[in-house]
């Protein structure tokens, strides 16, 4: 079967619902048809060029695989990427006979195969586009992410002697050469100035990583550098992003306006795989509108396992949602589902003389504060164990009478000390309290509004370390707490005042992935169960040995 045959296979099939697709692929589908009816009129400005698509088409296989089960097979393009490169290459001007097709936004899970398609569709504009000394730059945040696709295009160009006689290889520049001396070059915005440049063809990667001053500025000027180019194409590889995602947000806005014919660009090439709004993202049938390759370059199993853990813990829900389904998500989550919180609920036996670690969060002085234990395993597979307990004024701006705080007060679990602000002397008295029962190794403390009361510690040879409220902190004892509890492993015993948190606490991920408790987005306070986590923090820190444990105060923390 030709490459025409194959590309009116996957058009017939995504247009009857033979091929199981999202809406904003069936949109890409329809408006191919649509202009192919518009070039059929004498006032289109653009017309199909069959044999070039073609051509662009049988350059891939000549690639080889360079990894896994598909180490040393030819690159056969799936049916959804022919269709990409079908469209990207076929479609020309009548004016001049140029591509029409200045930009590309394509969006995809992961494992859909992007690294591999860039770095193939670099070289195949590399040695047939036809283009003067051209330069083409795969772009990302880092240079180091850029490498990635460069890389996989230098294995494609040494899996083959015709391309190794036609392209040099300098790879402590990562860039590649050929005789008019075009180059490909790996590029990120944390790689110096982008003065000079003017390329024929850059791959964006990750868009939704894009935001900081300098990012924007490499956008900014590759996109702008090509004005003299006969034909030249920018091409936005990425997954979803999150509400801070900004640039993406943009960017798939304007793309979902064109395919949804809100607005005519026909510069534009639009392709987006997603699982739509209303879909469940559990219900595995939906999988392939978001990854028409499982199957192939993805394994069924492999989304499988990562939506079972996804079912109970947020921040693997999240990413799950993001990265394999394809939508996106909100910076501000819920941080614990009740379905891993209850495993937690068993009974806590007795702890005394055990090994633990502890924290303060003293939170606003005139409101509730917190001292958190945690309780190591006593064996690699054992469970770990935790207890809190909460401190408030009197005469602050809480209502002592309402619920859940009066039931809470009179269970013992939140204390109140006299006058309007919080009295340190009955944090330190349960400190105390608690090193005559466990044996308490170390706690940690927000240096921010806690130094006071951590040089106290010190004091009384408590082995204090500084925990600033910072992502960077947060994000792998967050994620390995939500997994322990995921796994039944983490026993909180019920606790009511923990309960409350737990129904409180909402989870802050920034652009980077990195996520922690968000006091703010959380409809009530969560102190409690934040002591929790930052003496969960520490006794990782403590059991892992990382740094020395001297008596005093130390900095393990960012």
């Amino acid at each position: 079967m030709n490459s025409a045959q194959i590309i009116q296979q996957y058009v017939d099939g995504v247009k009857s619902g033979r091929i199981v697709a999202g809406r904003l692929q069936q949109l890409a589908v329809e408006r191919y048809l649509n202009d192919l009816k518009r070039a059929q009129s004498k006032t289109c400005p653009f017309y199909f060029d069959q044999a070039t698509a073609e051509t662009a088409i049988e350059f891939f296989p000549l690639l080889l695989h360079s990894s896994a089960e598909f180490q040393g097979k030819p690159f056969h393009l799936e049916p959804d990427q022919m269709f990409i490169v079908w469209n990207l290459m076929g479609w020309k001007r009548i004016a001049n006979n140029a591509r029409r097709f200045r930009y590309a936004h394509i969006e995809a899970a992961r494992k859909w195969g992007k690294t591999a398609f860039a770095a193939a569709l670099m070289l195949m504009l590399f040695l047939l586009d036809g283009e003067g000394r051209p330069e083409i730059y795969c772009a990302a945040t880092k240079r180091s992410q850029s490498k990635l696709v460069w890389e996989e295009a230098q294995r494609f160009v040494e899996g083959r002697e015709f391309l190794k006689s036609r392209i040099t290889i300098k790879e402590s520049l990562h860039t590649m050469l050929k005789a008019d001396k075009g180059i490909i070059r790996a590029l990120g915005a944390d790689g110096g100035g982008s003065d000079g440049f003017f390329p024929s063809t850059v791959v964006f990667d990750e868009l939704h990583e894009w935001k900081t001053r300098a990012q924007l500025k490499l956008w900014a000027k590759l996109r702008t550098g090509s004005a003299a180019r006969p034909q030249p194409i920018f091409v936005v590889i990425t997954t979803a992003g999150d509400d801070q995602s900004r640039l993406w947000q943009t960017e798939r806005e304007y793309a979902c306006k064109i395919l949804h014919g809100k607005a005519q660009d026909d510069s534009l090439f639009a392709f987006i795989l997603c699982i739509d709004d209303e879909d469940d993202m559990f219900d595995k049938s939906c999988w392939p509108k978001a990854n028409p390759h499982l199957g192939t370059t993805a394994k069924w199993e492999s989304y499988e396992e990562l939506a079972e853990k996804a079912r109970l813990n947020p921040a693997d829900a999240r990413d799950f949602e993001r990265y394999y389904t394809n939508r996106k998500v909100a910076s501000i989550t819920r941080a614990i589902p009740d379905r891993a919180w209850v495993l937690g609920a068993k009974p806590i036996p007795s702890l005394a003389g055990r090994v633990c670690h502890g924290a303060v969060d003293l939170g606003f002085r005139d409101d509730l504060s917190a001292f958190g234990l945690v309780f190591p395993p006593l064996s690699a597979n054992g469970l770990w164990y935790c207890k809190a307990r909460a401190f408030c004024p009197s005469d602050g701006p809480r209502d002592l009478t309402a619920e859940p705080i009066a039931s809470l007060i009179k269970s013992g679990h939140i204390v109140v000390t006299e006058g309007n602000t919080t009295d340190v002397h009955a944090i330190h008295a349960a400190i105390d309290h608690a090193r005559q029962i466990y044996n308490l190794k170390s706690m940690a403390c927000d240096p921010n509004n806690a130094a006071q009361f951590g040089a106290e510690l010190v004091g009384k040879g408590i082995d204090c370390a500084d925990f600033k409220q910072t992502t960077a902190n947060y994000n792998e004892p967050m994620r390995e707490f939500l997994k322990l509890l995921a796994d039944g492993k983490f026993i909180h015993g019920d606790d009511p005042l923990l309960n409350w948190c737990q129904q409180n606490m909402q989870a802050y991920t920034n652009v980077a992935g990195l996520m922690m408790p968000s006091k703010q987005a959380s409809s009530e306070k969560i102190d409690p169960l934040v002591s929790i986590l930052m003496a969960f923090a520490e006794s990782l820190h403590f059991q892992r040995k990382l740094i020395s444990k001297p008596v005093g105060q130390v900095v393990r923390f960012l």
